[in-house]
């Protein structure tokens, strides 16, 4: 039996090792006693404060599972579903790609080319650094320069110029190519190409070349003086008890984890953290 995992929505840790309860050469059980279990296991991970958000589970293309589990706002009460609009924090990342790939195809863009190419001013350690480093992570190029902003807890939106200044003098963690090691920085540094490129607004391409294009009308950059509809509010966890997370200024994490999306939605795609990036 394959239970393959079409959406979750929300922060859930140790799903994927669900273990469906078949021996070899019995009988796949009914998909009801599946969703039971499923059903079962995901109250229980909402009882430990290990989930909140929304699940979507198929098997063989037929729903198990489509719920929404916890509170996307607790203070008013108010259930989460899987309509629910939730920060999908780094799976921006892909979406971020996706773009890079589609000018690439429209010869916008040479994977292999210096991104000081289409950052103006660039910092001369980075010549070296091609777009291919930073989508795979093996660029050499430190984190932030800054701690975040001490009154909002957020990572400050960067410019050109603020770059230039910030990482002038700080060399590369490592040759480009050389060693792999995550990073967000990375990925707002392609969003920032993307704009140079196209001479708009990332949430503008993301918009023209991916959301309007696929009908996924519910998703898109989160920004939090819009009035979204739906709209889940995000909390962590301290001392075993639920409290509101710290505010994020999405222009920081940017396209390395602006967007938001009602990830379980049939309208909308993916997986998605709770109020993080």
């Amino acid at each position: 039996m394959v239970i393959r995992l079409v959406a979750v929505c929300g922060l859930l840790l140790g799903f994927l090792a669900w273990p469906p309860r078949v021996v070899e050469g019995e009988a796949a059980p009914p998909a009801a006693a599946i969703a039971g279990e499923l059903a079962e296991y995901m109250q229980a991970q909402v009882a430990d404060h290990h989930f909140s958000g929304a699940v979507l589970v198929a098997q063989n293309g037929k729903i198990l599972l489509a719920k929404g589990y916890g509170f996307a706002n607790l203070e008013w009460r108010i259930p989460n579903t899987p309509q629910t609009r939730f920060r999908i924090g780094s799976l921006t990342k892909q979406f971020t790609a996706t773009l890079i790939m589609q000018l690439r195809e429209a010869k916008l863009v040479d994977l292999q080319n210096s991104i000081c190419k289409y950052l103006d001013p660039c910092v001369d350690a980075w010549q070296s650094v091609t777009l291919s480093h930073l989508l795979s992570h093996t660029s050499g190029i430190a984190g932030y320069g800054d701690k975040p902003d001490p009154k909002s807890h957020s990572i400050p939106p960067w410019t050109a110029a603020q770059i230039a200044v910030s990482f002038r003098d700080r060399p590369l963690e490592f040759a480009p190519g050389t060693k792999w090691k995550y990073s967000d920085w990375g990925y707002v540094l392609l969003g920032m190409v993307i704009e140079k490129v196209t001479a708009k607004p990332y949430a503008t391409v993301l918009q023209e070349r991916i959301f309007g294009p696929l009908g996924m009308k519910d998703s898109g950059y989160d920004l939090s003086e819009d009035i979204l509809m739906q709209r889940a509010a995000g909390y962590r966890l301290l001392d075993k008890r639920l409290v509101n997370a710290d505010y994020i200024d999405m222009r920081g994490p940017f396209s390395a984890g602006a967007l938001r999306s009602p990830s379980c939605g049939l309208r909308s795609s993916a997986t998605t953290a709770m109020g993080g990036w």
